[in-house]
C-alpha cells in the first residue's frame, strides 16, 4: 500500500508559487526593465533593430528578420564579427587602458586584463590558429581549466569564424575523444596541468593517453623547464584533429606564445560573418 503521507510531502515539495521580487534599488540599475517588455510586445522588429544598433557592423542587415516558420533567419544581409564586438571596438572607443577581467587562480595568483591586452592576447592565439590551417567553419575542441587562456582561445576561434566546443576539464580521455570526433575538430587546445581541490593533477597526459594513440610528433621545440609559458603544437594521430596546442606552464608570466610563435603578432583581423 502505498504511503500517501510521503505522497502528498513530495506533491507538496514540488509546488512552488512564492516570488522574490529585487528591491527597487536593485531594479533601478537594471539594463532592461520592464518597459522593454512594452516596447518588444508592440514593434518586435523594431525592438530587436534597436539592440542590434547596439553592436559593430561590418556591413548593416538589409532586413530584421525572414519568418518561415518553423525557420526564422534574422538580421539578413548583415556581416559581424562577436570578437570584435567583445574586445576591438571597446579598444577602438578609447577604453583599451580599462579592465576586461580580473582573473584568480586556485592557488592564489592573479592576473588583471586590459581591453588592450586582451585583444593582443586574443590576436596571437587567433595567428597561431590561423598558421596551423584553422579558418572559418572548422572546429575546435577546447579542453582547459579557469585559466585566462581559455578566454584567449574562444575568442580567437571566434576572431576567425571557427565554432569551438568547450570541453570540461575533468572529463577523461575517452569521453573527451568522443566529442572531438562527435565535432570532427581539426584542433584540440589544452594544457599540461590543472589545479583541481588545491592540488596540481595533470592534463596532457591523460589527453594524450586517450586521444593521441602512438605517437606524437612536434612541430615546434619542446618548451624547456627555463622557459615562460607557452603553447607547443603537436601533430596526432586522432582521426578528424589535426593538430593539438597544448599550454605548457613552469610557474613564470603566462606568455602566450614565447616558445612557440610561428605568427607572434599582436594584431589580426577579424572574419566578417
Amino acid at each position: 500500500m502505498a504511503d500517501t503521507g510521503s505522497s502528498s510531502t513530495l506533491s507538496n515539495l514540488s509546488t512552488e508559487s512564492r516570488s522574490f521580487p529585487p528591491s527597487e534599488e536593485f531594479a533601478a540599475q537594471a539594463n532592461a526593465t520592464a518597459e522593454w517588455y512594452d516596447r518588444a510586445a508592440e514593434d518586435r522588429q523594431g525592438f530587436w533593430a534597436e539592440q542590434a544598433d547596439r553592436l559593430h557592423w561590418h556591413q548593416k542587415w538589409e532586413r530584421v528578420v525572414d519568418w518561415n516558420p518553423p525557420f526564422a533567419k534574422w538580421f539578413v544581409g548583415g556581416t559581424l564579427n562577436v570578437a570584435y564586438n567583445c574586445v576591438d571596438r571597446h579598444v577602438a572607443d578609447g577604453h583599451g587602458d580599462q579592465v576586461a577581467f580580473h582573473w584568480e587562480g586556485e592557488p592564489g595568483d592573479a592576473r588583471t586584463i586590459t581591453y588592450s591586452e586582451l585583444l593582443s592576447e586574443v590576436s596571437k592565439a587567433a595567428n597561431a590558429l590561423t598558421e596551423l590551417g584553422i579558418g572559418a567553419g572548422d572546429r575546435v575542441a577546447i579542453q582547459l581549466p579557469m585559466i585566462p587562456e581559455a578566454v584567449f582561445s574562444m575568442l580567437a576561434c571566434a576572431r576567425l569564424g571557427a565554432m569551438h566546443s568547450v570541453v570540461f576539464g575533468g572529463f577523461s580521455p575517452s569521453a573527451l575523444k568522443a566529442r572531438i570526433e562527435d565535432a570532427e575538430c581539426r584542433l584540440l587546445i589544452t594544457c599540461d596541468g590543472q589545479y583541481r581541490r588545491g592540488k596540481p593533477a595533470p592534463m596532457k597526459e591523460n589527453t594524450a593517453s586517450g586521444i593521441i594513440g602512438s605517437w606524437i610528433a612536434t612541430r615546434s621545440p619542446a618548451p624547456t623547464p627555463s622557459s615562460a609559458s607557452a603553447f607547443a603544437a603537436l601533430h596526432t594521430s586522432l582521426l578528424s584533429c589535426a593538430y593539438v596546442m597544448v599550454r605548457v606552464s613552469p610557474g613564470s608570466p603566462s606568455q602566450w606564445n614565447a616558445t612557440w610563435s610561428p605568427c607572434p603578432s599582436s594584431t589580426c583581423r577579424s572574419t566578417q560573418l
